[in-house]
């Protein structure tokens, strides 16, 4: 079965984005440019894929929960989860890693947290585009707490796109399972945009 995805995609809580991000704004947008499954994976925090999870719900496509950890090294790794508790688990892990520095708007711009009806709910202070203090000298440690959340450490890979199914797209956590028997087996998986076949 061939989906069509998006799973690094980021909202207005990553310094990197615009405000305009919004989780009505990509989900509608994902719906209009025909994605079946999104991820969002904003830098170093969980704080709005509940609001995306209840918007992705009502628009029937499926959602998969992610963080885009960086490591003390300052690699960039995508993080996907079974479900928003599992990557608030990271989330906090994460966050107790992170070096003690305030975000500054008038620089990276704000850090927003929405609810699902686009509404502004607070903003994070905590500057998210840093490194965290989480060290990869032993990969597998580091691959370690993913497993304890049921995250799956996702590598890039190219992609074709492809329509799907509507009927036989998985859920969120199948999709994790799936990709997660894939990293355990050495497989293929992918960060980005495109259609692929999810063993």
């Amino acid at each position: 079965m061939k989906y069509t995805y998006d799973m690094h995609i980021h909202s207005a809580l990553s310094p990197c984005a615009e405000e305009e991000m919004t989780p009505n704004n990509i989900v509608n947008m994902a719906v209009l440019n025909g994605l079946d499954i999104i991820a969002v994976t904003d830098h170093n925090s969980a704080g709005n894929l509940q609001a995306f999870k209840e918007c992705s719900d009502r628009k029937g496509i499926v959602f998969v929960p992610g963080i885009e950890v960086e490591s003390a090294e300052e690699v960039h790794i995508v993080c996907l989860f079974a479900d928003v508790e599992s990557a608030c688990m990271m989330g906090d892990e994460v966050r107790k890693n992170l070096l003690p520095a305030e975000n500054k708007p008038d620089i990276f711009g704000t850090q927003l947290f929405f609810d699902s009806d686009d509404n502004v709910t607070g903003q994070e202070d905590q500057m998210l585009l840093f490194a965290s203090g989480l060290r990869l000298q032993n990969c597998n440690s580091f691959v370690g707490i993913l497993w304890t959340v049921q995250g799956c450490e996702v590598k890039k890979s190219s992609a074709d796109s492809s329509e799907a199914d509507p009927d036989k797209i998985p859920e969120s956590a199948e999709v994790c399972r799936r990709l997660q028997a894939a990293c355990r087996g050495g497989g293929r998986h992918s960060q980005g945009r495109g259609g692929e076949e999810i063993p």
